[in-house]
C-alpha cells in the first residue's frame, strides 16, 4: 500500500458519511446547515484527492478542477457554525459574500498556479496574501460564533454544546499545530508526514462537524432568553408601532388557533392585519421576545399541545395524532420543538402529567 492509498482514506470517508447524512436527512437536505455541511465535506472529499494526487494517485487536469470545487471548504466551517449557533433567521448574506470572495481569490491562485504565474507579480502576490489572512481570519470566526452567543440564561444542554464544540474546535486546531511541527521535525522536509496529519485533521474536523449538524438537528436553538442583553436591546429598538402590531398580532393568533394550520406563514398574517411582510417580521423580533416567525408559532402551537397531552379525554391519542392537530407537519419537528421548550419529549410530558395527577389522587385519598 502506498501513500496515495493512505491519503484516499479522507474522500472515501467523507463520500460515505455524506451519502450516510443523505439518507437520513433527506427531507430537509435544502436546509441551509445541512447545505453547509454539504459544501463541506465536499471540500474535505476534494482535499483528500488532492493529497492522494500529489503522493502519486494520477488526475491529470482533473485535479485542478477538484482543487477548485474545494476552495470553499474554509468559508464553509464558518458559515457553518453561524448556522448552528445563530439559527436560520441570522444575516447570511455579507458573510455569503466574504466566502465567495475568498473562493474567487483562491480560484485566481489556482489559475495562476496551473500557467506558472506562481508568486509573479505583485499584484498576484497581494491577492495570496489576503487570501492567506483571510482563511485565517474565517477560521477564527468559526470559533467566536459559539462564543459570542454563550450566556448564562441559555438551557444547561445548549451551554454544554456550545462548550464542546468551543473546546473541540480549539483542540483541534492545537493538536494540528503541533503535529504538524512534529511531523515536520522528525522527517526531513516533512512533506508526506506533513499530508498525513492534515487529512487525520480533516477527517477529525468532519465528524466533528458531523456531530454538531447531528445535534442541531434534534435540537433547535433555544429562543432568546428574556432579560438577556441581546433581549433588552431589541427590544429597545422596537417602536410604539413595532408593539401595536405586536399586541394585534397577539390577539389575533389567541382568537382564532392560526397556528393549527401548518402551513401558516408570515404573509398570511400580513394580509390579515393590513400590513407589510416586513412590519409583522420586525415587530415579531422587536417586540414579542421571539428570534423568529416560527418561534413564535411553535409557542402557541406547544401551549395547545400541553393542553390535549394533559386532557384525559385525549389520552387514547397518539403523539402523531397531537402533532397534526397543533398544526406540526410530522412527528420530527413536533418532537424537537416540545423538546427545546420543555426539556422532555411529549410522550415523556404526558408520562409525568398523569403519574403526578395520580399520585395526588392517591395522596388525597388517605
Amino acid at each position: 500500500m502506498n501513500a496515495a492509498h493512505i491519503f484516499m482514506a479522507a474522500p472515501l470517508f467523507s463520500a460515505g458519511l455524506t451519502l450516510s447524512m443523505l439518507g437520513a436527512y433527506r427531507k430537509v437536505l435544502t436546509q441551509p446547515i445541512h447545505l453547509y455541511w454539504a459544501f463541506f465535506a465536499l471540500g474535505i472529499f476534494c482535499f483528500g484527492l488532492l493529497q492522494a494526487q500529489a503522493a502519486g494517485l494520477q488526475l491529470g487536469m482533473l485535479g485542478t478542477v477538484i482543487a477548485i470545487i474545494g476552495l470553499p471548504s474554509c468559508g464553509m466551517s464558518w458559515l457553518l457554525s453561524r448556522a448552528l449557533f445563530r439559527g436560520p433567521d441570522a444575516a447570511m448574506l455579507w458573510p455569503i459574500g466574504v466566502v465567495a470572495a475568498l473562493y474567487a481569490a483562491g480560484a485566481v491562485l489556482v489559475g495562476a498556479g496551473q500557467i506558472g504565474l506562481d508568486d509573479e507579480g505583485a499584484i498576484l502576490g497581494m491577492v495570496g496574501t489576503i487570501h492567506s489572512l483571510t482563511s485565517s481570519t474565517v477560521l477564527l470566526l468559526a470559533l467566536i460564533e459559539p462564543i459570542e452567543g454563550f450566556r448564562r440564561g441559555l438551557p444547561r444542554a445548549e451551554r454544554i454544546y456550545r462548550l464542546a464544540f468551543i473546546f473541540g474546535y480549539a483542540a483541534l486546531v492545537a493538536v494540528a499545530v503541533i503535529w504538524e511541527r512534529q511531523a515536520v521535525a522528525s522527517s526531513g522536509d516533512g512533506s508526506q508526514a506533513l499530508s498525513i496529519v492534515k487529512v487525520a485533521c480533516s477527517i477529525i474536523a468532519l465528524c466533528m462537524a458531523t456531530l454538531a449538524v447531528i445535534y442541531r438537528s434534534q435540537h433547535p436553538l433555544p429562543a432568546m432568553t428574556a432579560g438577556t442583553k441581546q433581549a433588552r436591546r431589541i427590544e429597545r429598538q422596537a417602536t410604539d408601532a413595532d408593539r401595536q402590531i405586536a399586541q394585534r398580532l397577539t390577539d389575533l393568533m389567541a382568537g382564532q388557533d392560526l397556528h393549527t394550520d401548518a402551513s401558516l406563514k408570515v404573509s398570511d398574517i400580513a394580509a390579515r392585519l393590513g400590513e407589510p411582510e416586513y412590519r409583522i417580521s420586525r415587530a415579531i423580533t422587536g417586540a414579542t421576545g421571539f428570534a423568529s416567525f416560527n418561534r413564535l408559532v411553535n409557542s402557541y402551537r406547544i401551549d395547545h399541545a400541553k393542553r390535549l397531552l394533559s386532557d384525559p379525554a385525549c389520552a387514547e391519542w397518539s403523539v402523531l395524532s397531537i402533532a397534526m392537530e397543533c398544526g406540526f407537519g410530522s412527528i420530527g419537528p413536533f418532537n424537537r420543538a416540545f423538546k427545546d421548550a420543555e426539556g422532555m419529549t411529549p410522550g415523556a410530558w404526558r408520562e409525568d402529567h398523569f403519574a403526578g395527577g395520580i399520585s395526588v389522587a392517591r395522596d388525597a385519598s388517605r
